[in-house]
C-alpha cells in the first residue's frame, strides 16, 4: 500500500523523529511503500525563535531568546540531515494546511500517529487540529491512527464533541497509553486498541544504522536526559547519580547552559547512540525511557510534579506494562535513588513483556492494513 504518514517528524526533538523512523522503517518491512505527508505544523512555527523577537524582548528574555536562535542555527544542520537520509518526506513540502487540502497525493491510507499527535496543547491551532485527525483528502482513502497520544486523560465535553466528528471517519484506532481508551470512548469510539510506540516496532539491531552515525564519547558512564527547565530537582537527582557512581552523569538536557553551548549540534544518531551505550539512565522524557529499556540500560525515571504531573501518563503506563513501575521516584531521596541505582532488572522478563506487547502493535497494523 501506498501510506502517508501524519505525525511530528518536522519537529527538532529526537523522539519524534525517531518514532517518526521506527514506523515508516516498520512498513516498508512489511512491504508497504510510506511517506511523510510533509506539513510543518503551526506550533511548530510558533515556536521557532525569531530574530526580530530579540530585539523586542527586555535584556534579560533578548539574551536568552539570542542564545536559542543560536541553538536553531546549529541544530539546522543535524535534524533536516537526518530526516533527509532516513525519512521518505514525499513530493510536496506544504506550508498551509490549505495547501494540504488543495494538493492531494495519491495514497491507498493514511497513518496518524504517534508522538503526542493528539495533545491539545500542540493542536490548539484549528488547521493542525485537522491534520492530526487526518480530516483531508479524500473519504475513501482509509484512516488509521497508530498510538495517538493525547497526554492527558480526559478532554473538556465540548472538545470531545468537536473530535468526535473526525473520529467518525477512522477505519482504525489505537492509542500510546491506556487512558487514551477512556478518552477516546469520551469522543464515541469505544473500538480503540492500546498499542506500543512505534519505537518498540523494531528490534534494538534495527537502530544500529543509526547508532554507528554517532561518534559516541560518553560510554559506560550515567547519562541524565531531561525534558523541561533545569531545577533544583533535576540538579539534585544528577548530584546524587554523582555520587552513587563515582562519575560524572553525561548530559543530555535541552535546557541547560551547557546544551545550548554545544549539545545542540548532536543529531539524533548520537543521541541514541549516548543512551544505548550508557552505563546508566536518569530521566523524565519518555523516548528516554523507551530506548534505555530497548537496550536494556538500567534507569531511573524522575516523575513531573504540580501543575506537569499529567505528564507522568506516558511512563507510567508502559512501566506498568513491563513490571517496572517501581522504578520512579518523585522526590530526590539518597537512599531510595542507591536502592534502584544497584537493584537489577531482569532483562529476559522485560523482553518477553516487550515482546509480546510488540506483537500487540504488529498485529493492529497488520489487520488495519488489510
Amino acid at each position: 500500500m501506498r501510506i502517508g504518514i501524519v505525525t511530528f517528524h518536522n519537529a527538532d526533538n529526537y523522539g519524534a523523529v525517531l518514532q517518526a523512523y521506527a514506523l515508516q522503517t516498520h512498513l516498508q518491512k512489511r512491504g508497504h511503500d510510506p511517506f511523510f505527508v510533509n506539513y510543518r505544523y503551526v506550533f511548530e512555527e510558533k515556536n521557532q525563535p525569531r530574530m526580530a523577537s530579540v530585539v523586542t524582548h527586555s535584556p534579560k528574555k533578548s539574551a536568552w531568546a539570542a542564545l536559542l536562535v543560536a541553538r536553531r542555527y546549529l541544530t539546522q544542520r543535524s535534524f533536516p540531515r537526518f530526516r533527509k537520509k532516513h525519512l521518505n518526506l514525499g513530493d510536496y513540502a506544504y506550508d498551509s494546511y490549505d495547501q494540504v487540502v488543495n494538493h492531494p497525493q495519491p495514497v491507498d491510507a493514511l497513518i496518524c500517529g504517534s508522538d503526542q499527535i493528539w495533545n491539545p496543547v500542540f493542536t490548539q491551532y484549528l488547521p493542525d487540529e485537522k491534520m492530526s485527525w487526518l480530516s483531508f483528502w479524500h473519504d475513501s482513502i482509509r484512516r488509521i491512527a497508530y498510538a495517538g497520544s493525547f497526554a492527558v486523560d480526559s478532554l473538556p465535553e465540548e472538545t470531545n464533541r468537536r473530535l468526535s466528528v473526525y473520529a467518525r471517519r477512522f477505519h482504525s484506532l489505537s492509542v500510546r497509553e491506556e487512558s487514551g481508551i477512556k478518552v477516546m470512548e469520551d469522543i464515541g469510539r469505544s473500538d480503540a486498541k492500546w498499542v506500543p510506540d512505534p519505537t518498540m516496532l523494531l528490534s534494538p539491531s534495527n537502530y544500529l544504522d543509526i547508532i554507528n552515525e554517532g561518534d559516541c564519547r560518553s560510554s559506560d558512564r550515567p547519562v541524565a536526559m531531561f525534558l523541561g527547565w533545569e531545577n533544583d530537582v533535576t540538579k539534585n537527582a544528577v548530584e546524587c547519580i554523582n555520587k552513587i557512581s563515582g562519575q560524572n552523569c553525561y548530559s543530555l538536557f535541552p535546557n541547560s547552559f551547557a546544551w545550548l553551548l554545544g549539545g545542540a549540534r548532536k543529531g539524533p544518531g548520537q543521541w541514541l547512540a549516548i543512551i544505548a551505550k550508557a552505563s546508566f539512565v536518569i530521566t523524565n522524557s519518555f523516548h528516554g525511557l523507551m530506548f534505555s529499556l530497548l537496550f536494556h540500560r538500567p534507569f531511573i525515571v524522575l516523575l513531573w510534579g504540580g501543575a506537569e504531573s499529567s505528564k507522568n501518563i506516558r511512563v507510567l503506563s508502559i512501566l506498568d506494562k513491563v513490571g517496572l513501575a517501581h522504578r520512579t521516584v518523585a522526590n530526590i531521596e539518597k537512599t531510595q535513588m542507591e536502592s534502584l541505582y544497584r537493584q537489577p532488572i531482569d532483562w529476559v522478563k522485560v523482553d518477553a513483556k516487550l515482546n509480546e506487547f510488540r506483537e500487540v502493535g504488529v498485529k493492529f497494523l497488520e489487520s488495519a492494513l488489510v
